[in-house]
């Protein structure tokens, strides 16, 4: 599902929105016996306390799916800033700095990890890091056309007809 609270309602009214989402996803649950996603969302990079409860409120619902059927949220563009090619929905202020609408993401198990996991994350994180170095750099695929390229790039805004 998408979600982005400016298009849904002219006051910007995401608490409303994020409600009527909630339903639509219990009912697609209920009615397919499918999971749900939210696969995009947004919000004006210049309301970054009001986006920040937006998707603590979108992502707190769509945890509390029954039968863990919610399996995430994610943000379209966050890293967009500077109102880069028109587009004033994602999370980064500006200077190209993430806002705090970024913190609603952090800590979502809802408790703090103790010292230990941090070490034990730490030491993980330090296997995969030795193990990139030995394996060396990814090579750099070749594509016949450059669509293929666009296409395995994940930039579909190339595919958009202006």
């Amino acid at each position: 599902m998408s979600v982005y609270p400016a298009w849904f309602t002219p006051a910007n009214d995401w608490a409303t929105c994020n409600t009527q989402v909630l339903a639509n996803m219990n009912d697609m649950v209920a009615r397919y016996g499918s999971e749900v996603m939210i696969v995009e969302c947004g919000m004006s990079w210049d309301s970054p306390t009001a986006c920040k409860s937006f998707l603590t409120d979108i992502i707190a619902k769509t945890k509390g799916i029954a039968s863990s059927r919610g399996l995430g949220v994610f943000y379209w563009e966050p890293q967009s800033y500077g109102q880069w090619q028109g587009y004033t929905l994602g999370a980064f202020d500006n200077s190209g700095k993430p806002t705090v609408a970024m913190d609603a993401f952090n800590n979502l198990t809802g408790v703090e990890n103790t010292k230990a996991e941090l070490v034990e994350l730490e030491s993980q994180l330090s296997i995969n890091q030795s193990l990139v170095t030995k394996l060396g750099p990814k090579p750099t695929p070749s594509y016949k056309t450059e669509a293929e390229a666009i296409r395995h790039s994940g930039d579909v805004s190339k595919f958009i007809l202006n």
